[in-house]
């Protein structure tokens, strides 16, 4: 396997539940995520990620600033962003909610 990227950056302005935040997470990348619904679900600040205000642009060069300068912290949120995902977003469960959903509604017909 190949990456061509040791984090992700991802300052958006809103979103529902970013699966590129999950991915990055699955592929051992720390993410830098805005403090929005849905990326502050997923990163846990300064264990998988880093959380910034969003449309703060000094406080994202700040963050990225921060992982290229402290190789500690940089190793912790890799070593630690795909266990926080694996661990906390099974897939399983989500196919079963959205079954038992999909169940609910047909009956409802």
């Amino acid at each position: 396997m190949v990456k061509i990227a040791d984090a992700l950056v991802f300052p958006s302005y809103r979103e529902g539940f970013p699966n590129v935040v999950m991915q990055a997470g699955a592929m051992d990348l720390p993410s830098i995520v805005s403090n929005i619904n849905g990326c502050n679900e997923i990163i846990i600040p300064d264990v998988n990620g880093l959380i910034i205000p969003s449309k703060n642009t000094e406080a994202l060069a700040e963050a990225m600033q921060l992982l290229m300068d402290d190789t500690f912290l940089f190793r912790e949120l890799k070593g630690n962003a795909r266990i926080q995902i694996t661990s906390r977003f099974e897939r399983q469960e989500v196919w079963e909610a959205l079954l038992a959903e999909y169940q609910k509604l047909l009956k409802e017909k």
